[in-house]
């Protein structure tokens, strides 16, 4: 198994690949042996992780998936495997149809999203050598008023998403390496005074302690 790469290495893997850095790193097989975890090494891979994170947050610009943009934010894991984020509401104005719902939403400025983080079972032996760590993410839906009084609420993929009509599927997950961080946070929909505007997309975190 390769070396892991550094933070850049782990944010172009989250814009390219379609699972998990894994795919950036083409000589790992079948053949690798896998540990089962104990709960006394979950806590370890937990301890490791927890902390706070600022970086990048980069996401499709519209609905049609074909110009990006990237803007900064911040997020938060606790070693109870509690994640928090300050989520950028202007990244979804490209989704939503009219200037003035586009800016009354833009309006709320950064939501909290709060959720939560599991760890599997089992983990190839390579990845816990190199203190490399997968772990799957659950983001609760959210509600918010906007500044012109108007109710906002989010939902949010836990499963795996395609994009589009692309065959390219993602996860909603987080991967940990040297005090950095990358994930996949994947919004459905988002609903606004009784409109659904369908989502469907990543939204793509890259940062570090």
């Amino acid at each position: 198994m390769k070396n892991l790469k550094n933070y850049l290495m782990l944010f172009a893997c989250l814009l390219v690949a379609s699972m998990t850095l894994t795919s950036c790193m083409n000589d790992d097989d079948n053949t690798e042996n896998y540990k089962v975890l104990t709960q006394a090494e979950k806590s370890q891979v937990m301890m490791a992780v927890s902390g706070t994170y600022t970086g990048k947050m980069k996401y499709y610009s519209n609905s049609t998936y074909n110009s990006a943009d990237s803007v900064s934010t911040s997020w938060r894991i606790t070693s109870d495997s509690t994640f928090v984020m300050q989520f950028p509401m202007e990244a979804v104005e490209g989704f939503i149809d009219g200037q003035d719902n586009k800016s009354d939403i833009a309006s709320l400025g950064m939501v909290t999203l709060k959720g939560k983080t599991y760890l599997g079972n089992y983990m190839l032996e390579s990845y816990w050598t190199q203190s490399y760590y997968q772990l799957g993410l659950e983001i609760e839906s959210v509600k918010a008023t906007t500044a012109s009084g108007k109710t906002v609420t989010i939902e949010f993929s836990n499963t795996a998403m395609q994009l589009g009509s692309y065959s390219q599927v993602y996860y909603p997950m987080i991967e940990y390496y040297n005090n950095q961080t990358a994930a996949y946070i994947l919004i459905k929909n988002i609903d606004y005074e009784g409109m659904t505007y369908p989502i469907n997309a990543p939204f793509m975190l890259g940062g570090k302690k």
